[in-house]
Formats: C-alpha cells, structure tokens, sequence
C-alpha cells in the first residue's frame, strides 16, 4: 500500500477541522515516528506495516458502565483493501504525535508492532477467525497482554527500546502528562473525536481472505522462531 501516512490529517487541515498551529505539531511529530518505525525495522530486521495518522481522539467506553471510558492512541487493525486483498495497517492517532514524548511514541509504536507480529502468527497457522474482545476495561488490558509477540525476543538487540515498551506498558499504557494535554488540548478545544465500544474493538477475518493471505517465506521464519 503506496499512500502518503498524512493524507487524512492534510484533508483535516484543508477542510479547516486541524488549526495550523496543530498541523505544525503532528509535522514536528511525524519526524519522532518515522525515525522510530526505523529504529524498529533496523533492530527487528522486519519491515513495519503500513500506517496512517487519523486526525481523530479515538475513544473507547464500555457499554456495562458508560462512566468507564479509555484512549486508544493506536491500534492494528486488518483491511479488504481494494484489491480485494487482506493487509493490516497500523492506526496512530493525531493526538499522540501532537503532543506524545519521544518515549510514549516508540513505545506504542514497538506495541502495535508486537500486536502486528502477533496477528501474522495467527494468521500464518490458520489460527484465527475472531478474536472476542471483553466489555470491561480490567479484561481488556489483559487481553491486550496476551496479543502480543514476547518483546523480549523482538526487541532484544535494543535494551533502550525495549524499556520503553515495557515501563510505558507495566499494566496498560500510562502517561499522564500526555492524557493532560490531550484533554486540556484536544478534548476541550472541541477536536475531533470519534467513539467505539471496547466490544466493537475486535478482529473478525472472513476465512477466505486468510486462505489467500501470503507471507514470504524469510518472515515465515522469523515468526516461527519467535513463537519458540
């Protein structure tokens, strides 16, 4: 997939929902993603999926208690693209490259890149039609924990990036600096904000579209290697 990561947040701006003053900060910030999904290919020899910045606050609440409700920075997500084909993409959320720190945003970053081996793992045993996500936020995050690739065998070429993912990610990810600013600057300021249940946060494949899914075989490997 050839598509400019930006093309969204460029139409936000073209249609006046993104002030200049934040277009500059996600440009500013776009620099500390690229060289991080760099820094992550370079270390795990894997190339990073496709990926886009989505010009939204994406927030998830829970449909047993309206009153619980969390923010999804990122996320891996599986398509039908137009070629009627099945690619997964990584989602980055404009608020975190606005106002996230160099640390949070390698640490996400290296996250949905464990999220993103881990589905390739699934899908290259036929091991997946649905993964059933929880309606609460307790049962989320340990969920979220056990979708991942062991980031002790991705990332253990780069002691200092693996920190990150794994203080940032102790028990779901905090940083209370950057959820300050985004509600004091996104939230507040009337940005755009767009919400799902944590029960519509889930993976559903049609099974004919894994059936057609290929890997090549060096990243067959690897995957295979990670899972031991």
């Amino acid at each position: 997939m050839e598509i400019d990561p930006l093309y969204k947040v460029k139409l936000g701006y073209l249609d006046n929902q993104i002030s200049n003053k934040l277009y500059n900060l996600i440009f500013k910030g776009f620099t500390i993603v690229k060289e991080g999904i760099r820094r992550i290919e370079y270390t795990t020899n894997i190339k990073f999926p496709f990926f886009y910045i989505e010009p939204n606050l994406l927030v998830s609440y829970s449909s047993l208690d309206v009153t619980e409700y969390g923010v999804l920075f990122a996320r891996t997500i599986p398509i039908i693209g137009l070629d009627n084909k099945l690619n997964i993409i990584i989602q980055i959320m404009a608020p975190l490259v606005a106002y996230g720190t160099k640390r949070s945003i390698y640490a996400i970053l290296g996250h949905e890149f464990l999220h993103y081996l881990h589905l390739l793992s699934k899908i290259n045993r036929m091991d997946i039609l649905s993964d059933n996500r929880s309606n609460n936020f307790y049962e989320c995050i340990y969920e979220d924990q056990n979708h991942l690739v062991d980031a002790k065998k991705v990332f253990n070429n780069d002691k200092i990036l693996l920190h990150y993912i794994t203080n940032k990610f102790e028990d779901g990810f905090k940083d209370s600096t950057l959820e300050k600013k985004v509600v004091q600057k996104w939230v507040n300021a009337g940005l755009p904000i767009r919400k799902i249940k944590i029960e519509d946060n889930n993976i559903k494949i049609p099974v004919e579209y894994i059936l057609n899914f290929s890997l090549n075989s060096k990243l067959r490997e690897k995957l295979m290697s990670l899972e031991k």
